[in-house]
C-alpha cells in the first residue's frame, strides 16, 4: 500500500456454524490484530450462538452480527437473546435487516426498540436493498453494513448515508462492507460460484450486481482473489481506502478452521504498513 494511504478497520467474517475449533479460530483472529469478527445469521446457522462462543474465547475484539432479519424475529426477541447469552454489549455490533418484508418502517421501529433495550450496543443496518435503507442508516444507525459493492460504487452509497445524517443533525455512521476473499488456484472460481449463488436466491442482490455492470465486468470482479497473500493485500487496498470497516469474508474450499485461518493469516493487519486511518465522507 502506498505510504500514507487511508486504511479502514479490518474485520474477518465467518458463517454462523457450530464448527469444531471455533474458540481457537476466534482467539487466533484476535491475536492477529483484527479489529472485528463478524458472524452472519441464517435460519440453519445461528449467528448469536457463534458470537457467544467467540465472546468467551476473546477479550477485546469487536463482535459483529451481520445480519438478523426482522421479518423473522421481533426486536424484543433479539434483545432478549443478547441478554440471555450475556453478549458483551460494548463490543457488540448488532446488524439488522428487513428480510423478506423489504419494509423500511419495520427496520425503523426495530432500531428504535433495540436502541431502548440495548443502549450500549452499536446498531448496524443492512443496506444492500438500496437508497431507502442507506438513508435510514444515516438517520438512525451507528453502522451501515453493505455487501457486494465495488470500490467505485462505495462513495455513492456513502454520500446517501452522509446526506441523511446531516438532515437528521447527527454524526455520520461508519460504513462497513463484506468483501469476498479467496486464496489459491481456484480462487476466481470460488468468487464466481458465490456470485451465481446470490443471483439465484436474491433479486435484490441481482439488481445491485446489474447496477455495477456485472455483464461486462464478470462475476470474478466482485471479490478479491490470488494465489499469495500479497495478491490479496493488493486487491483489498481499494476497499480499505473507501471504507471505515473492511470485513474479509473468506471463501475457502471447506469450512475447516485451519483453511479459514490461512486466509486470516494472509490478510492479517501485520502485513499492512503504517497505522490504520479511517476513511471519511466530507
Amino acid at each position: 500500500m502506498p505510504e500514507g494511504a487511508r486504511q479502514s478497520k479490518l474485520g474477518f467474517g465467518i458463517t454462523g456454524k457450530d464448527r469444531p475449533g471455533l474458540s481457537r479460530l476466534a482467539s487466533r483472529i484476535e491475536d492477529l490484530g483484527y479489529d472485528e469478527l463478524w458472524s452472519n445469521d441464517y435460519e440453519s446457522d445461528r449467528g448469536f450462538g457463534t458470537l457467544a462462543v467467540v465472546a468467551q474465547a476473546t477479550t477485546h475484539i469487536d463482535l459483529g452480527l451481520g445480519v438478523i432479519a426482522l421479518s423473522d424475529y421481533q426486536a424484543s426477541w433479539i434483545a432478549d437473546e443478547v441478554e440471555r447469552l450475556a453478549l458483551p454489549q460494548k463490543r457488540l455490533i448488532l446488524g439488522i435487516g428487513s428480510g423478506r418484508s423489504l419494509s423500511v418502517d419495520l427496520v425503523r421501529s426495530g432500531l428504535v426498540e433495540l436502541r431502548r433495550r440495548l443502549p450500549d450496543c452499536r446498531l448496524a443496518v443492512s443496506s444492500i436493498m438500496g437508497p431507502r435503507f442507506y438513508a435510514l442508516g444515516g438517520e438512525l444507525a451507528d453502522v451501515v453494513l453493505t455487501n457486494w459493492l465495488l470500490p467505485d460504487r462505495i462513495p455513492w452509497a456513502r454520500e446517501l448515508v452522509a446526506a441523511a445524517a446531516r438532515e437528521a443533525h447527527r454524526p455520520v455512521p461508519s460504513f462497513a462492507s463484506y468483501v469476498r476473499v479467496a486464496l489459491g488456484n481456484d480462487a476466481a472460481q470460488a468468487v464466481t460460484d458465490e456470485v451465481e449463488y446470490y443471483l439465484r436466491i436474491s433479486p435484490r442482490v441481482t439488481r445491485a450486481f446489474e447496477a455495477q455492470q456485472l455483464a461486462t465486468r464478470g462475476p470474478e470482479a466482485f471479490g478479491v482473489t490470488g494465489v499469495t497473500g500479497d495478491d490479496l493485500i493488493a486487491g483489498l487496498v481499494p476497499y480499505r481506502e473507501v471504507l471505515d470497516s473492511c470485513i474479509v469474508r473468506a471463501l475457502p474450499p471447506t469450512e475447516d478452521v485451519d483453511v479459514l485461518l490461512a486466509v486470516a493469516e494472509a490478510t492479517a493487519p501485520r502485513h499492512w504498513p503504517g497505522p490504520a486511518a479511517v476513511a471519511t465522507t466530507s
